[in-house]
């Protein structure tokens, strides 16, 4: 076999066996997240079914955190959401009527402390940050979402995000961590 020829066989094949299954998973609507603010690996899409509390979904963060969590790198570019970003992939943590409180110790919906939710003061760049300090009542039409990690940018950081910024329901289907 002529060296041309066998280079594009082995090209072929390893693109048969990368391709394939990658093009399965988009079909299956599985992703990979591989971010620290949720346990690493495949997740998903799933029925939406009413919301809950406890629920893992990808968000949009609001447009006007866009430009900011592109320019830390919060956020990567992408087109799921409006300004240009990909989605992340967050807990809902209260819905409406809920009381969420955030304090330098954590946040507590309800009353309860969410776990490693204390707001950092600075990103892991050192550069500043600011949390939304504050009593939130969550509004009708409106969810706080969380991240699984201290350093997730989630609701600590932007406040309630509208429902309609909640993309796709999603299912562990094999996480690592």
């Amino acid at each position: 076999m002529k060296p041309a020829l066998k280079r594009a066989s082995l090209l072929a094949g390893v693109s048969l066996v990368v391709v394939a299954p990658l093009s399965a998973l988009a079909l299956a609507h599985v992703s990979l997240n591989t971010t620290p603010c949720m346990p690493l690996g495949f997740y998903q899409a799933v029925a939406q079914k009413p919301l809950a509390v406890g629920q893992t979904w990808t968000v949009c963060v609001p447009q006007t955190w866009t430009v900011y969590g592109l320019h830390r790198g919060y956020l990567h570019p992408g087109s799921a959401c409006p300004g240009g970003s990909q989605a992340l992939l967050k807990k809902i943590a209260a819905l409406p009527g809920q009381t969420v409180t955030v304090t330098k110790t954590g946040v507590r919906i309800d009353g309860h402390l969410w776990p490693m939710s204390a707001p950092l003061t600075r990103d892991t760049a050192g550069r500043p940050l600011i949390s939304d300090y504050d009593v939130h009542q969550i509004p009708a039409g409106y969810v706080w979402v969380m991240g699984l990690s201290p350093q997730a940018w989630d609701s600590r950081y932007y406040g309630a995000i509208p429902d309609k910024d909640l993309l796709n329901r999603e299912k562990a289907v094999l996480i690592w961590r």
